[in-house]
């Protein structure tokens, strides 16, 4: 609650407010994902377990649905390290990239 206000802004120098929260989104996340799959997992039971193995007696397609949205955001991922490297781009390129006029 405490952080909605910053993400209505427009300014963009406030996203290091955002930083500290990323490894609870994480979790989150993965949490979501594995309760998808119909899997039993949570973070305090697997601490050292892999996501494959605690989700090992869930529903298949949950499991599919949760490793199809892994695998699109891995691909989203991949779009945009031309920009996160430094990389130059053709113009059509970063226009693909860039759906929102405030991105530009």
């Amino acid at each position: 609650m405490l952080y909605l206000p910053w993400l209505l802004t427009s300014r963009q120098t406030y996203i290091y407010y955002m930083v500290p929260v990323v490894p609870f989104i994480a979790v989150l996340v993965a949490t979501g994902l594995a309760r998808i799959a119909g899997a039993d997992w949570s973070p305090v039971s697997a601490v050292a377990v892999s996501l494959e193995e605690a989700g090992g007696g869930g529903r298949r397609s949950g499991r599919v649905a949760a490793w199809a949205f892994c695998l699109a955001c891995a691909l989203v991922g991949l779009l945009y390290v031309p920009f996160v490297i430094g990389v130059p781009v053709p113009f059509d390129y970063y226009v693909l990239l860039t759906p929102f006029t405030t991105w530009k």
